[in-house]
């Protein structure tokens, strides 16, 4: 997860990266 975001945030966060890395 990235640092200095809250742990509620991870989540979001990494399905966001995951739709990024697969659209790039």
């Amino acid at each position: 997860p990235p640092s200095g975001k809250p742990f509620t945030l991870w989540p979001i966060d990494s399905a966001v990266n995951i739709t990024n890395a697969n659209s790039a």
